[in-house]
């Protein structure tokens, strides 16, 4: 596996992350490799199966490194399971597995657990949104219950108006993550929510957006957009992920970031 060509530790007022497969194998080979050169490594754990799951002896290696490489987390709730599902045994079914994942991974002192709410329903005509709304509230406030920190658990917005999702928020304390990749290939306006939500994004995700598909390097972003995202990042102090999936994405990412940063009269 071939190692970055330099470090941006501490490059940003921002912290910079990406993600926890950047490499083709597990996550601590990735981490290994990825943590002498970024501030913090986004933790893929998409699928709920506890054999998906790190161990808890890769839990201790993982808190290892971040000690020895001031290297910080934040774990990705698996997408497989909704808390908001319509079917009541299969919601809890998710509340326990969002469990699993949060206290095996609360050593680490993750900044933010990043967790998916879809309305798929409501999208599609098939209930109201005040049932949902309704639904979904009643199924954060049992995930909440055993008292996890609210402000650092971050709800993703997906591909429905983020006004359906954010009444949630504001009156359970929750954080936002805001992916742009999400927003611009669902036609919303990226510097109008990051307007809107600012004070409450503790994590934006960034990937390049072209033809409707994102999760790509940010060479093969539209240059205006990259440039309105700088304007965004230059009061922006949470973390910035990097959420793309491979080196070479990666490398193509972080040399467009920086020249764009530098560019547009950042330092630093």
């Amino acid at each position: 596996m071939k190692p970055l060509s330099k470090s941006y530790k501490s490059g940003f007022p921002f912290k910079l992350a990406t993600t926890s497969f950047i490499y083709p194998d597990n996550i601590l080979p990735n981490v290994r490799m990825l943590s002498p050169f970024v501030d913090e490594i986004e933790l893929i754990l998409f699928e709920s199966r506890r054999e998906s799951l790190p161990t808890p002896q890769d839990i201790l290696e993982l808190a290892r490194i971040g000690e020895a490489e001031n290297l910080t987390y934040n774990v990705h709730l698996p997408l497989d399971i909704s808390i908001a599902d319509p079917d009541s045994g299969k919601g809890e079914t998710a509340i326990r597995a969002m469990h699993q994942v949060m206290d095996l991974t609360n050593s680490l002192n993750p900044s933010t657990w990043t967790l998916h709410l879809p309305c798929d329903e409501v999208a599609n005509g098939q209930e109201s949104l005040e049932k949902w709304q309704g639904r979904a509230k009643e199924r954060l406030e049992k995930f909440l219950s055993p008292g996890y920190p609210e402000a650092r658990i971050s709800i993703e917005n997906l591909s429905q108006p983020f006004e359906w999702t954010a009444p949630l928020i504001y009156d359970l304390g929750l954080s936002i993550c805001m992916d742009v990749g999400h927003l611009m290939t669902n036609g919303f306006d990226a510097e109008a929510f990051y307007r809107q939500y600012q004070e409450r994004i503790t994590i934006i995700h960034l990937s390049g957006v072209e033809n409707g598909k994102d999760h790509l390097g940010l060479d093969r972003m539209e240059p205006s957009r990259l440039e309105s995202l700088m304007d965004i990042l230059k009061g922006f102090t949470g973390v910035l992920c990097l959420e793309i999936f491979s080196y070479d994405d990666l490398t193509a990412s972080l040399d467009v970031l920086e020249k764009m940063w530098h560019n547009s009269g950042n330092s630093g």
